[in-house]
């Protein structure tokens, strides 16, 4: 009774063995033509020792092989249409959709067929695409972006009725991001409905069937972007006094609405320096008048002939706010967008005095044209040809760093203290020496002096190998100084050396003319070119002189030829503290050939305070003899 049915089975089974071994199909060398209602995909996958995998492939495969054809023809379709949209203000280039990593998830794919030909191993597959079912998918996702669209226009809109121009532009603009992202999407979708793919490549222009489409968006973004202008400018033209202007600097952002100029708000401005040098707010947004303000907190003209302050559309801030890409084709058109303000130079202060010096140094052509960063050390400035620093001069070397530092073009080095090899380049008190020693490109130096009321400072740069690359020099009111200019006690009544003594040389860690505050340190460094013995003097500024070497705590006073001593050395059990009286101070060093005679004195800190004045005391220490050598470096101590 089951028999019949059991040869049916059998048989059917045997038929569908058959049937899988037998020679591949016409399909696979000659697939379905693809038609107003599918589209047809083979997939060929060779066997491995994994059946159900090795099928799996061949459908992979053939799914892949209708994404192809799609993009193929969606690559065709853009490569051979250019539009160029006057209105839009832009120009959609051709681009090759076919090498782009756009990843195409096709619902609506079905395995018509497979087959397995067993004597070549291989795997094969039927896929078809049911051209409106995808399309349908397709548009569903391009419908969904156009309504989001649509819902930015509304909140475009609605922040323009209200005034609020910025937040506006932005909602336009992810708007437009919206409907860029599924661009792509909108060419698979006409490339699905096409009747065929003649008709799609013979079809005109990029019009969608969604709307907003993307050039009506990105019209109204043109034709907002290209209406903003700066307008009712107000401070341009005012004096540059002290460094200072009396208004701040203002201007109006606008639109222009059917020829009537209507405040933008909200949009971010940046205030840069073009010419000269400022120090200025430089950030903003435009108010509900659509003006912006900037105060200059001090401004120079430098190398220019006046200060310019440009007042642009920032950028940057609109990159980071906005969505997506879509603000990258507009930035380059708002960053045009710009107006500026000429300040005119007046009276120096103090503090933009020093950094017109700065400026002016700094953009020296001889300088830019060696150096792209040089290494900068301030040294000394000092009072006319004295080489005497005064109280004045502290604040005018801080003040010449600060502004070489704000101008960050070079690596400024902010202390400069000599070391005991200093003399192995030559004078220590040199600035191409300094320049050596502080392993810096270039020295900035220079003097100041009194004519009348004003003080005249002029400064210096110049290299390790003693070149001289700028000079300059600027008038400073004197009452813009709250500083004494003039070094006290310019007069200590020191002998002059004999004109054939004993070579020999004295500084200090801050150089000739170097300032020390109370309580610092002090380091003398003292080298001869002959033997002998050697006494250090120093006079304070209330004409006191204390011989601070030898003393109890030091060794004796004999030195060698070419050997470099610090007074105190590091092994010493003495230091030199700066303390009062303050002022203008030297230290005397004295060496001769023999021993000088020991001078009576009182003890003082370690020192023997000495009767009389300083030639008093260098006349009993050398007994008229013309043969010895003598050295003289200048400082200047104030309190704290």
């Amino acid at each position: 009774m089951y028999r019949p049915i059991l040869i049916l089975l059998v048989a059917g089974w045997a038929l569908l063995t058959v049937g899988s071994v037998n020679a591949q199909p016409g399909w696979v060398s000659k697939p379905p033509a693809g038609n107003s209602l599918y589209l047809y995909g083979v997939g060929i996958a060779h066997a491995t020792d994994d059946r159900i995998y090795d099928r799996q492939r061949a459908d992979d495969v053939a799914r892949t092989d209708i994404a192809r054809q799609l993009r193929v023809t969606i690559s065709s379709r853009l490569v051979s249409t250019k539009v160029e949209d006057a209105e839009a203000g832009f120009a959609l280039d051709t681009r090759e959709v076919i090498e782009s990593s756009v990843t195409l998830t096709l619902d609506g794919v079905t395995i018509r067929e497979r087959h397995y030909d067993k004597k070549h191993k291989t795997y094969y597959a039927l896929a078809r695409l049911n051209r409106q079912s995808a399309a349908d998918l397709v548009a569903g996702k391009i419908q969904s972006a156009a309504e989001r669209a649509r819902g930015y226009l509304k909140q475009a809109d609605r922040f323009d009725g209200e005034g609020a121009t910025y937040r506006a532009f932005l909602a336009l603009l992810q708007s437009a991001d919206e409907r860029a992202s599924v661009e792509l999407d909108e060419s698979i979708h006409r490339a699905l409905a096409a009747n065929s793919v003649d008709a799609l490549l013979a079809a005109e222009g990029l019009e969608s069937p969604f709307t907003p489409t993307q050039n009506q968006i990105e019209s109204r973004i043109n034709a907002l972007v290209s209406s903003l202008s700066f307008s009712d400018d107000v401070g341009s033209g005012q004096t540059i006094d002290g460094g200072l202007i009396q208004d701040p600097l203002s201007t109006r952002l606008t639109m222009d609405r059917a020829g009537q100029p209507v405040a933008v708000s909200g949009f971010p401005v940046l205030f840069s320096t073009s010419t000269g040098r400022a120090k200025l707010d430089l950030r903003g947004t435009t108010d509900k008048h659509g003006i912006i303000q900037s105060v200059i907190h001090q401004a120079g003209t430098c190398i220019h002939q006046s200060c310019t302050i440009a007042a642009t559309v920032d950028t940057s801030v609109i990159r980071a706010q906005a969505p997506g890409e879509q603000v990258d084709r507009w930035i380059a058109r708002l960053g045009d967008i710009h107006t500026s303000f000429e300040l005119m130079p007046g009276l120096m202060g103090f503090e933009d005095g020093i950094g017109e010096l700065a400026c002016r140094l700094i953009h020296a052509p001889s300088l830019t044209e060696t150096y792209d960063l040089p290494t900068i050390a301030v040294a000394r400035f000092t009072y006319q040809d004295t080489r005497i620093s005064g109280p004045f001069t502290g604040p005018l070397r801080r003040i010449m760093q600060s502004q070489l530092a704000d101008m960050d073009r070079g690596r400024l080095i902010e202390r400069v203290d000599l070391s005991a090899g200093t003399a192995e380049y030559g004078d220590p008190n040199a600035t191409a020496t300094i320049a050596r020693e502080m392993q810096a490109d270039v020295v900035v130096w220079g003097d100041y002096w009194e004519s009348g009321d004003s003080v005249i400072v002029n400064a210096r740069m110049t290299g390790s190998d003693g070149s001289r690359f700028a000079t300059s020099t600027v008038i400073i009111p004197r009452d813009a100084i709250p500083y004494q200019v003039r070094p006290p006690a310019l007069d200590p009544n020191i002998p002059a050396p004999p004109k054939n003594g004993l070579p020999l040389k004295v500084w200090t860690e801050r150089g000739d003319g170097g300032l020390f505050v109370e309580g610092e340190r002090l380091t003398a460094y003292i080298t001869t070119e002959s033997d002998g013995y050697l006494r250090l003097l120093y006079r304070q500024v209330d004409g006191s002189v204390i011989q601070i070497f030898p003393n109890q705590l030091s060794g004796d006073e004999r030195v060698s030829a070419g050997q470099v001593y610090s007074i105190p050395d590091v092994d010493d059990g003495f230091d030199y503290v700066v303390q009062a009286p303050f002022g203008v101070e030297y230290l005397i060093a004295v060496a001769g050939a023999t021993p000088f005679p020991r001078l009576p004195g009182r003890e003082v800190n370690g020192g023997v305070l000495l009767q009389g004045s300083v030639r008093d005391v260098i006349q009993r220490l050398t007994g008229g003899r013309t043969w010895y050598g003598q050295a003289i470096c200048r400082l200047t101590t104030v309190g704290q």
